[in-house]
């Protein structure tokens, strides 16, 4: 995944609570006045911090990624 170049609504990760499964995109950031990521833009993935199946927690850095 490091390395991987994706757009505003391209999944990063599912997350699963509960058996039930969530998919992740940097778009679920964004909200009414505060748009933190660019819809015209293209972002890298710099670093993935959790492996599959690892449990993580509200808070946690789950990915690094910047604009490309």
């Amino acid at each position: 995944m490091e390395g991987d170049r994706i757009g505003l609504t391209d999944t990063l990760c599912q997350l699963e609570a509960f058996k039930i499964f969530t998919p992740m995109c940097i778009a679920d950031f964004n909200s009414g006045d505060v748009q933190l990521y660019e819809a015209g833009c293209e972002y890298e993935v710099v670093r993935t911090n959790v492996a599959s199946g690892q449990q993580v927690n509200v808070g946690d850095l789950l990915f690094v990624i910047r604009p490309t």
